[in-house]
């Protein structure tokens, strides 16, 4: 399997939100929502993203929802090579497999409220969205008192 800029847009997208349902990712990365559905489930069977086991009751309760996907130990260690992106040796398969559903609503609901997030602010065009390692480690003097 070769691996895309899109498949790393992806891969990037899991990886800062730890969740991330289908419909989000497909608004994250753009294009063909169905392209984007189609490269999910390839990066699933290909080992790169992973699917949380407690969402399968959803399916049972309550009809179909967007899957969500976390990061696995594969698509972590491409990040790796890719960004040099420090990642501990855990086994990301297993660890999302092992999320309980309250953990994983509660992610989804942190992820919900940052994509849409990202979203307005890429809308906007005059805003964007710091990401984690894009801010200082110490505010200098000059961008503390920016604000005021």
């Amino acid at each position: 399997m070769n691996l895309t800029e899109r498949d790393a847009q992806i891969l990037r997208a899991v990886n800062r939100h730890r969740f991330l349902r289908s419909c989000q990712i497909a608004d994250l990365v753009g294009g063909s929502r169905q392209q984007v559905l189609r490269r999910l489930q390839t990066l699933y069977h290909h080992g790169y993203l992973e699917r949380p086991r407690c969402q399968l009751d959803y399916y049972q309760q309550s009809g179909s929802r967007s899957i969500t996907y976390g990061l696995a130990s594969r698509g972590a260690a491409h990040l790796r090579r890719l960004d040099d992106v420090a990642f501990s040796r855990l086994d990301w398969t297993s660890r999302n497999r092992a999320v309980k559903r309250l953990f994983l609503e509660h992610a989804l609901m942190v992820s919900d409220i940052m994509v849409s997030l990202e979203i307005a602010c890429r809308k906007r065009g005059d805003v964007r969205l710091l990401i984690e390692h894009e801010i200082p480690l110490r505010a200098t003097s000059a961008t503390r008192f920016a604000g005021r």
